[in-house]
């Protein structure tokens, strides 16, 4: 499994410059809203596919962004400051990493008439040149792709070069059932969509079975004589469905969830942290979670303190990311005994 160590991001969205080190197989990203938790996980999808030129499209339209909007791609850049390009970098360890720049390709201004074309940091954007750079231990390769937008017409331009591979996905905040369709799929095809129904069973009794049809996810339940599509179930279960068929089906990858509490009431949240640790063990996935919930926070705490669960402790670290007045961006990492400690004494543990 290749999974990353240290991250750090410069000239990102909101973000001059911040770095995050010792990550674990489980990193909780907490703090306060647009405190830059999504992010830093769009920063780890970017390295992830830093070969794919539609990432960056990709991860403003979850934002509710659109490619014909003014500043649509202009938005990943600090302050949206052009002459101070984006870098993002995580460390796999000693002499290994994964790097990112994304340049800006200018939209040219004319400057009067009959002066040629040039390009000024004041005009918006044509598109972005993402260059890649992957080292392991004494190989080096490097690569780039770009994506141009026009009127709203989006065109990526893929690099010849042949790209190492990392896996990872993002559920973000919202629901998609296309996702969890297509989880679902790929685990029924690898006989193993029994880890996600015994995950459901403890959300929902009187769930016997899911199945998957050509227009949709159905739940077999207790006492109802039909297939009850997964959309009329409630957005509980669906959200759930969502994260727990995701860590099923991406083995020794990296899986990075947005407010993993949207969506849930607060009595499934015990629960779900516990279906994240059992599969995640199982599958040995890597995890980025973001929450700003305490409640949330507190029902992962009572889970570790448990006695059977003492193995899972040294699994997971927690970050709480902060702005600074004097020292900018800075992230405080918290181990088992730190994030006990801070939940015990009620420190805050989100700013």
């Amino acid at each position: 499994m290749a999974s990353f160590k240290n991250l750090r991001i410069e000239n990102f969205r909101g973000f001059d410059s911040i770095e995050l080190k010792g990550f674990n197989r489980i990193n909780i990203l907490m703090g306060k809203n647009n405190c830059g938790k999504s992010s830093v996980l769009e920063g780890i999808l970017l390295l992830i596919g830093l070969h794919n030129p539609t990432l960056p499209s990709s991860i403003n339209k979850l934002r509710g962004m659109q490619p014909g909007q003014s500043g649509f791609l202009k938005s990943m850049f600090h302050n949206m400051n052009m002459l101070a390009y984006p870098v993002v970098q995580g460390d796999y360890g000693v002499d290994s990493f994964r790097k990112l720049e994304i340049k800006p390709i200018m939209k040219p201004s004319m400057q009067g008439e009959g002066s040629p074309l040039v390009s000024s940091p004041t005009q918006d954007l044509s598109g972005v040149e993402l260059k890649g750079i992957t080292k392991i231990q004494d190989k080096e390769t490097s690569s780039s792709v770009s994506l141009t937008i026009e009127g709203g017409n989006e065109t990526p331009l893929f690099s010849t070069v042949s790209p190492d591979v990392l896996e990872g996905t993002f559920i973000s905040s919202h629901m998609s059932e296309g996702h969890s369709l297509t989880m679902i799929s790929d685990l029924v095809k690898k006989k193993k969509d029994y880890i996600v129904l015994e995950a459901i069973k403890k959300f929902d009794p009187k769930v016997n079975a899911i199945k998957v049809l050509p227009d949709g996810i159905y739940l077999d339940m207790e006492g109802i004589d039909e297939l009850v599509q997964i959309n009329a179930a409630g957005d509980g279960i669906r959200r759930f469905l969502n994260i727990v068929s995701t860590i099923a089906n991406f083995e020794s990858k990296i899986v990075l969830i947005d407010e993993i509490e949207n969506g849930l009431h607060f009595t499934a949240y015990k629960l779900l942290w516990q279906s994240i640790l059992a599969i995640s063990e199982v599958t040995n996935v890597q995890l980025f979670i973001t929450t700003h919930s305490m409640e949330t926070l507190k029902c992962l705490n009572e889970i570790l303190r448990e006695e059977y669960n003492a193995k899972y402790r040294d699994w997971v670290n927690s970050y709480t990311i902060a702005k600074t007045k004097l020292k900018g961006f800075q992230t405080y990492r918290y181990n088992y005994e730190g994030f006990t400690n801070a939940i015990e004494n009620e420190i805050e543990i989100r700013s």
